[in-house]
C-alpha cells in the first residue's frame, strides 16, 4: 500500500492502525500454538499498543483493547473446541482478566500521553507562530507598515553581494517629503503621521514583489530594486511621485494640501562598498531638493 501511494488517501498516511491490528491478528495465531508459554507471548500486546502510543486517543485504545480481549477470548474457545486437553481454564481465565485490566489501564496512559504530546505541539506551533510575529515587528516600521532602517542595512548588504556574485543590476532610491518640517509645525505631528502612513501605503501599491521599502528615517525612505536598472528604476520613482501628487490631505476644515516628494536615484558599481553607494544617492536626494524640489535626480 505505501509502494503504490494507496495509503495517501487515509487520514492517516502510516497506517498504524492497520499495522496493529494485523500484528494483533497474528500475535493471535502464536497464541493458537503457544501452549504452555502463552501467558509470556501475551506480553507482546503491550509492544504491539506501543505504536500507537503517539497516535491514538483514549477511544482508539479502548477499542483495541476490547479487540484483543474478544480475540483472545477467542483463541481459547478455539483451542477448548480442538484441543481442550491443552488448556488450563483457571489459568487462561486469570489471562483474560490480567489483559482486560492492563489493556484498558495502558489505553488510558496512552490516551493521556497523546493528548500531551499534542498539547506541546500546540504550544510549540504558537510559540514558533509569536517568534515569527515578533521578528516581524522588529524590522517593521509601525507607522508606515514599511521595513526599519536596520532591517535596510541587512538586506542591502545581502543584494549587494548578489549583484556583485552574478553581475545583475541593483538600483536604490531615497525619497524625503518636501517642506515636511513646515507640514508638522503647521498642522501638528498627528496629520504628519497621517502623510506618512499614506506614503507607505502609496510605495507598497507601486512596488514589484522583488522590491522592498524602508523607513530610512523621519520623513526619509529608500527603496531597493534588485535585478533592475536605474532606466527602469526611473520608472518605478516617477509612478511613486505621480500617484502621491493624487493623494490629498485636509489637516484643517476646508483646507486641502497635497505634499511632494524629491527622490535621488542611483544604480550600484560592481564592487562599491555599501556605505559609499548609499551616500551617493543620498547626495542625489539633497541634489534634488536644491533644484526645485518634486523632481528625481539621478546619474
Amino acid at each position: 500500500m505505501i509502494r503504490t501511494g494507496f495509503n495517501k488517501r487515509f487520514k492517516d498516511p502510516s497506517l498504524t492502525l492497520l499495522q496493529i491490528v494485523i500484528a494483533t491478528f497474528w500475535l493471535m495465531e502464536v497464541l493458537y500454538y503457544a501452549e504452555s508459554v502463552r501467558g509470556a507471548v501475551l506480553l507482546d500486546f503491550l509492544i504491539i499498543f506501543i505504536l500507537g502510543l503517539f497516535k491514538f486517543n483514549v477511544r482508539e485504545f479502548l477499542f483495541l483493547s476490547f479487540f484483543t480481549v474478544a480475540g483472545y477470548a477467542m483463541v481459547i474457545l478455539l483451542l477448548y473446541k480442538n484441543y481442550p486437553e491443552s488448556i488450563n481454564f483457571k489459568m487462561e481465565i486469570l489471562n483474560i482478566v490480567i489483559l482486560a485490566t492492563v489493556l484498558p489501564w495502558f489505553s488510558l496512559v496512552g490516551g493521556y500521553i497523546t493528548r500531551l504530546r499534542t498539547k506541546v505541539v500546540r504550544s510549540l506551533s504558537i510559540i514558533k507562530e509569536s517568534e515569527q510575529r515578533y521578528q516581524e515587528l522588529s524590522i517593521m516600521d509601525d507607522l508606515t507598515q514599511l521595513y526599519n532602517s536596520r532591517h535596510f542595512y541587512a538586506q542591502l548588504e545581502k543584494e549587494i553581494e548578489r549583484s556583485n556574485r552574478y553581475n545583475q543590476p541593483l538600483t536604490l532610491l531615497m525619497l524625503d517629503l518636501d517642506r515636511f518640517k513646515t507640514f508638522n509645525d503647521t498642522y501638528g505631528h498627528i496629520e504628519g503621521d497621517c502623510v506618512l502612513s499614506r506614503l507607505g501605503q502609496v510605495i507598497k501599491r507601486c512596488l514589484r514583489d522583488p522590491d522592498s521599502a524602508y523607513r530610512y528615517g523621519g520623513e526619509e525612505f529608500t527603496i531597493m530594486l534588485p535585478m533592475t536598472t536605474s532606466e527602469k528604476g526611473m520608472i518605478t520613482a516617477n509612478r511613486i511621485q505621480t500617484e502621491f501628487r493624487k493623494e490629498s490631505f485636509i489637516p484643517v476644515p476646508g483646507q486641502e494640501v497635497f505634499v511632494t516628494m524629491s527622490i535621488g536615484l542611483l544604480q550600484y558599481k560592481p564592487n562599491e562598498e555599501m556605505r559609499a553607494f548609499v551616500h551617493r544617492v543620498d547626495q542625489l536626494m539633497y541634489q534634488a531638493k536644491q533644484q526645485g524640489r518634486d523632481r528625481i535626480c539621478s546619474e
